[in-house]
């Protein structure tokens, strides 16, 4: 039949395409068979292909293999920067400050060296331990390696736009508290606002960072001698932090440590006393009462009750705190000194001067060797050891100490800067003990002018100890004149 010849017919044929090596009809679309053939008619070709593809499996295999090491290895290693930055962020910096730091130091500038020549090709686990070797320098009060190793991570930073953000705003961060330590108000009040700008333009998970540099900034504000802004500055990041961290979050609870502060120096003893009491409440229940952060608000605790003059209260938490300190790190500590200056305050102002005497020279020789004789720490608790000099009959020694911390003070400072204007009053006092009432006039209208200039007319607390000694500078003098001059208003 038709059917029969036609399938014969197809038979030879695909007999005859068998035969030269193509598919017969009878496949179809079998693709095997093509492949088969294929091969038949092109051995030489297809092995060198075949060899060529096992080739590249095998390194697709090999690099597949490769690259799973290598984000293991990459894992291993930032766990490992994520452990030893736990580890020394976990030393407290109470002790380390005043421990032997030679061999701190010395594995911190070896890893400073081998950083820069060893991960330059990773730039963001570079980052990340010049990150963490300026915040452990920063730690130990090496603050000018801190500062190097600080900027070296925001330059890093510049380099890479985009890869790392968050290094670069906690470099930035850190490096304020490293420049204030430096005594670099200004610079770190700049970097500061800077950073804080910077944050506010990123990422949303970046703004907490943002209000903890404004809630930085605001004690750098108090030592600029600009109290409105700070307190301005302070309120506005604690409201921030408290509406994006947890109660708990330690960065929150530092905020509203800092707002306290602020509020002691500018007048708002009450509110701050609340909310320090709360925080000491709180720290001492999640870390007992020894724990650096705990002791550290109480001692601020009782800078609140100084400013509010409440000087037996201030005295029994500075008492608690010297004993805790004296126990914990012994006298050549700043802590311990630092706390040993305010009971020395408290002690004087409730007329224990012998009893004060030896705090105030502690404290004040700690930051002499320390912090070096222009620091701002330094500068204050000379001043207050030249105040008990004064009180303590040594009024010719008082005087001189008086007209050298005024120099610096004029020169490092300004003139309208609390810490010179408390200076000048203190000057004047002396002066007016010596007799010496026409300087100590000036001396006294010249602090009450730079008081007014940090503070306004309006703030009574920070004002009234310059115009209680303006008073009796002006009650001297109209004594011996006869009564004929007038106080100022």
């Amino acid at each position: 039949s038709w059917k029969r010849s036609m399938s014969v017919s197809s038979l030879l044929d695909d007999l005859r395409r068998w035969l030269a090596h193509y598919p017969p009809h009878a496949a179809g679309q079998a693709r095997w068979l093509g492949v088969r053939t294929f091969v038949r008619r092109n051995r030489l070709a297809v092995a060198a292909a075949s060899a060529v593809a096992v080739a590249l499996v095998a390194g697709l295999a090999a690099a597949t293999w490769s690259l799973r090491e290598a984000r293991q290895e990459a894992a291993r290693a930032r766990v490992t920067s994520e452990f030893l930055a736990s580890v020394l962020d976990s030393v407290d910096p109470a002790v380390s400050q005043d421990m032997d730091k030679t061999l701190m130091l010395r594995v911190l500038d070896d890893a400073s060296r081998r950083a820069a020549r060893e991960l330059a090709a990773y730039p963001d686990i570079q980052a990340d331990m010049e990150l963490l070797i300026g915040i452990n320098q920063n730690s130990l009060a090496e603050f000018g390696p801190a500062i190097a190793h600080l900027q070296a991570v925001r330059e890093l930073a510049g380099r890479h736009p985009g890869l790392l953000e968050f290094q670069y705003l906690r470099a930035t961060q850190v490096l304020g508290d490293a420049l204030v330590g430096a005594g670099k108000q200004r610079e770190a009040g700049t970097v500061l606002a800077e950073g804080i700008e910077r944050a506010r333009r990123g990422k949303p998970e970046y703004l907490w960072l943002a209000y903890d540099m404004q809630s930085r900034l605001a004690m750098v504000l108090i030592g600029m001698g600009r109290p409105a802004e700070a307190l301005r500055d302070a309120r506005e990041a604690e409201k921030g932090l408290a509406r994006l961290l947890p109660a708990d979050n330690q960065n929150r609870l530092d905020a509203e440590k800092r707002l306290a502060n602020v509020l002691s120096s500018t007048g708002g003893q009450v509110q701050a006393i609340a909310l320090l009491r709360d925080l000491v409440q709180r720290r001492t229940a999640a870390m007992g009462a020894d724990h650096p952060l705990t002791l550290v608000t109480r001692s601020d605790l009782a800078v609140a009750y100084l400013y509010q003059r409440d000087l037996p209260a201030a005295e029994v938490q500075l008492q608690e705190v010297v004993r805790a300190y004296r126990r914990l790190y012994g006298d050549d500590n700043s802590y311990t000194a630092s706390v040993r200056g305010l009971l020395a305050s408290a002690l004087r102002q409730q007329g224990k001067v012998e009893e004060s005497g030896p705090h105030y020279r502690a404290a004040m020789e700690w930051s002499s060797a320390h912090s070096g004789p222009e620091a701002l720490d330094t500068l204050i608790t000379r001043h207050n050891h030249a105040n008990w000099l004064l009180e303590s009959g040594h009024a010719e020694a008082s005087e001189q100490e008086q007209r050298a911390l005024l120099e610096i003070a004029d020169r490092t400072l300004s003139r309208n800067h609390p810490v010179t204007a408390e200076i000048l009053r203190g000057l004047a006092e002396a002066e007016l003990a010596l007799g010496e009432v026409g300087a100590a006039h000036g001396h006294a209208e010249a602090a009450l002018r730079a008081m007014r200039a940090v503070h306004g007319d309006d703030s009574d607390d920070p004002l009234r100890s310059v115009r209680e000694t303006l008073a009796k500078v002006e009650a001297a003098g109209k004594k011996a004149s006869g009564g004929s001059r007038q106080a100022p208003p």
